[in-house]
């Protein structure tokens, strides 16, 4: 009887969803522009046409920051829910030797610019700035300065890939799906990405192909939009759903409603309080969302999901049987 009664509770529940029907689609974006911010005291060193850029540190120990945007109101419905998001970079060149590298995605937080500099290739010292280049104390040659040399920047990766030899990395997120659903809903805010390597080692610069090289950067976004008359677009209520099944043995999965977008997160508590696992914390739209909660390794018990979003927080029980 309990079975049959959590299968006509998620039959209901799928029932007042059924109006939300969403089509999903993919699209691949290359930059509208990138550049390379090259430590320096006069700020006059860029690259914002040549075929690649850099990040890391020189040999001499030089600074090297790479920045990247996409237009993605441009090409992307104004309705559009983000599924996902995958950056791909191709890795040209490093130095002999030198393993394994995090380079981190950052959010920029100030606009910048591509000029009409060309070092060439490989391009690693960089050339003269050329008016509106973004360099490493200007947003824009010679007008504009960064509030901090080097960038202005979230200091919270977007997300972090390990590279190593020559060859294709990617980077993906739910936090990079957040910005670029920001970035739809806020165009103006669009100031694209920052990528930071290894700056504690001299030795550790690396070099990727930029939008003007034959293989540039790609952002393949998945996303859905509506494909049917819906009969609320918007859910009038912030609700957290009680996880299905419940009890469960392996997996389960959270459904939560938000009558507007921004920022959200999900968490999951023992009954001590303690954080043992974070499902979303990033940007979603409003609109109902689903999440697998999978809690392979974990001792039965009782459990804590608590969602927070726009000041208001929700918590809800679970119970896990092995």
């Amino acid at each position: 009887m309990k079975h049959r009664y959590a299968f006509l509770c998620l039959a209901a529940l799928l029932a007042a969803l059924s109006p939300f029907a969403f089509g999903q689609n993919q699209i691949e974006l290359t930059p509208v522009k990138d550049n390379t911010l090259y430590e320096s005291t006069s700020g006059d060193i860029s690259n914002g046409s040549g075929p690649h850029f850099y990040v890391g540190r020189t040999n001499r120990g030089d600074r090297r920051r790479a920045l990247l945007a996409f237009d993605v109101a441009g090409n992307l419905p104004a309705e559009a829910r983000i599924q996902s998001v995958t950056l791909v970079l191709q890795l040209s060149n490093e130095p002999p030797g030198a393993g394994p590298s995090a380079v981190s995605l950052h959010r920029v937080e100030a606009d910048w610019g591509e000029g009409s500099s060309n070092a060439g290739s490989p391009g690693g010292t960089g050339t003269f700035a050329a008016a509106g280049d973004a360099t490493w104390l200007y947003r824009f040659f010679n007008t504009d300065r960064w509030t901090n040399p080097g960038g202005d920047f979230d200091d919270t990766p977007s997300a972090t890939t390990s590279v190593d030899n020559p060859g294709t990395y990617t980077w993906t997120s739910e936090r990079m799906a957040g910005d670029v659903q920001d970035w739809l809903e806020r165009p103006d805010e669009n100031f694209g990405w920052i990528l930071i390597g290894d700056e504690l080692n001299n030795g550790s610069a690396r070099r990727f192909d930029s939008r003007e090289s034959t293989t540039p950067p790609t952002l393949t976004i998945t996303f859905s939009t509506a494909t049917a008359t819906e009969a609320e677009t918007v859910p009038a209520d912030f609700r957290l759903e009680q996880n299905f099944p419940n009890p469960f043995h392996r997996a389960t999965t959270i459904t939560f409603a938000l009558p507007a977008g921004g920022p959200v997160r999900l968490r999951v508590y023992d009954l001590l309080g303690h954080e043992i696992a974070t499902l979303v914390d990033g940007f979603r739209a409003a609109g109902t969302h689903t999440v697998d909660f999978v809690a392979d390794g974990w001792p039965a018990g009782l459990y804590l999901y608590r969602l927070e979003a726009g000041g208001r927080t929700r918590t809800r029980t679970m119970a896990l049987l092995k």
